[in-house]
């Protein structure tokens, strides 16, 4: 969890020296590009989860549900 947050904050990092994050399908070029303000809030975002995951490993586990502490079915 901590190296999938240490990832997160890298790519924010990268993205908000861009100022542009591209989107499209994979493998093919970006079909365009978010730029301005909402490239800036997206990575903020991106960059806040990813501080989240390296400072609380457990809890963003049960967030995202990645555990089997509480599962939906018994």
């Amino acid at each position: 969890m901590r190296g999938a947050g240490l990832l997160m904050l890298v790519g924010a990092g990268v993205q908000l020296a861009t100022r542009r994050i591209p989107y499209g399908w994979e493998g093919l070029d970006p079909a365009g590009y978010i730029t301005g303000v909402p490239a800036v809030v997206l990575s903020l975002l991106m960059g806040l989860a990813g501080a989240a995951m390296l400072a609380q490993p457990e809890l963003m586990l049960v967030l995202f549900g990645w555990d089997n502490q509480y599962p939906l079915t018994k």
